[in-house]
């Protein structure tokens, strides 16, 4: 959901239906990323190996 908020220009709303999860959720979701990717080195690297291979 997180990558679904960052790459696209989609809606919460249009988020939660496509993972069939409430807008609250998606924004719950995204937060909590944005929090853990202030600390962990590990979900960084992921997080930018996905979203790297995502926009090439």
């Amino acid at each position: 959901m997180f990558i679904s908020r960052t790459l696209t220009k989609h809606s919460l709303p249009e988020i939660g239906r496509a993972f069939e999860r409430d807008h609250s959720t998606v924004m719950h979701a995204c937060r909590k990323i944005e929090d853990d990717l202030k600390t962990d080195y590990v979900l960084q690297r992921d997080y930018e190996t996905i979203k790297a291979t995502l926009t090439h």
